[in-house]
């Protein structure tokens, strides 16, 4: 498993270790012996696509979780796509027994954070006109698979719904619960931080537990090899209908639409976190190892309609669903019950 600390692998390792039928090996740049066998090989160093390393032996399923960030789209393009290259190099060096190989994508792949894009989304749909490194990597891993035993996936979940990985800040469930934990110190109403436009658009999330299973599932579904699926709640929501939600979480008065930026007027109020932090115990006094304000501005910014056809994972046979609202007050408890919020 490759980028087991960030958002998506976090949940997918716990998911995994947690499993009698699954035994975890993670693989990263640096020495991680705190959550189980653990190979640091770093991919973007040419030589690390002919390296012995017996611990690999008996991998059979990988999934690739990680995101290399970079100075600008065509940079992170390239490195993202270097990094699929070394780990294929690496696994067909080393792991005689693979089975499967998992891309984690995403609805950028449609141009989600573009601008209005075509709706429902269709797997079949073209990539945008966009330096990303979904396509590149699809391409490639296709290429790749031609005269091998072992197959290939791309899930393209949208926003994911669970807990925060440090030092990464790209969980909007985090984000909210700490906005709404420094709206609440300062005796303010929940207003939402969007435009209207926002507030009131049909959108679309991916719960994190949702997306751990169809990780395991198209893993191990011969009928799903070598395909890419959307993959999502399996409903639509709008913030006007969950607001109020989030609001009644927090015991808070639920206030209007007024839009804020969130990266400018956030980290003058970051100080009282620190004291919240330490009154109530919680997990981390530095609100920036979890929380990354322009995120939220990106996230709450998208103002057109979000919506990816989720009828090709469920005919192949991923029937798993769950009302939106239900989970993110459930993401919500959860942050609450690990100590990231009072």
């Amino acid at each position: 498993m490759v980028g087991h600390s960030g958002s998506t692998g976090r949940g997918l390792f716990e998911y995994l270790s947690n499993s009698a039928d699954w035994n975890v090996v993670t693989l990263g740049r640096h020495a991680d012996q705190s959550r189980g066998p653990h190979v640091a090989i770093d991919l973007h160093r040419d030589e690390a696509k002919a390296v012995d390393v017996p611990e690999l032996a008996g991998v059979t399923h990988i999934y690739n979780c990680a995101r290399a960030p970079a100075a600008g789209p065509e940079s992170e393009r390239q490195s993202n796509l270097i990094l699929l290259d070394r780990l294929l190099d690496l696994a067909e060096r080393n792991c005689a027994q693979l089975e499967h190989v998992c891309l984690i994508h995403g609805t950028k792949w449609y141009g989600c954070h573009k601008g209005p894009y075509r709706t429902p989304a269709l797997e079949t749909d073209p990539p945008c006109d966009d330096p990303s490194f979904y396509a590149v990597q699809q391409e490639l891993i296709m290429r790749r698979q031609r005269n091998h035993n072992w197959t290939w996936s791309a899930l393209r979940p949208h926003t994911i719904w669970g807990l925060p990985a440090e030092r990464s800040g790209n969980s909007i469930v985090m984000l909210i619960a700490a906005y709404a934990t420094l709206m609440k110190a300062g005796g303010k109403p929940l207003h939402f931080p969007g435009p209207e436009k926002t507030f009131y658009k049909l959108s679309q999330a991916t719960d994190g537990d949702l997306l751990n299973r169809a990780m395991e599932w198209v893993g191990t579904t011969p009928a799903a090899a070598n395909q890419a699926f959307n993959v999502t709640n399996g409903d639509f929501f709008r913030w006007e209908r969950l607001w109020p939600s989030v609001a009644a979480f927090f015991e808070m008065e639920c206030g209007e639409v007024r839009p804020l930026k969130l990266a400018d007027a956030m980290p003058k109020l970051e100080m009282h976190w620190t004291a919240l932090a330490q009154k109530h115990r919680l997990k981390c006094e530095d609100l920036r190892s979890v929380v990354n304000w322009s995120y939220g501005d990106a996230i709450f910014g998208l103002a057109w309609t979000d919506m990816s056809s989720t009828i090709k994972i469920r005919q192949f046979g991923f029937s798993d669903a769950i009302d939106s609202g239900t989970a993110l007050l459930k993401s919500l408890s959860e942050l609450r019950t690990r100590r990231y919020v009072a």
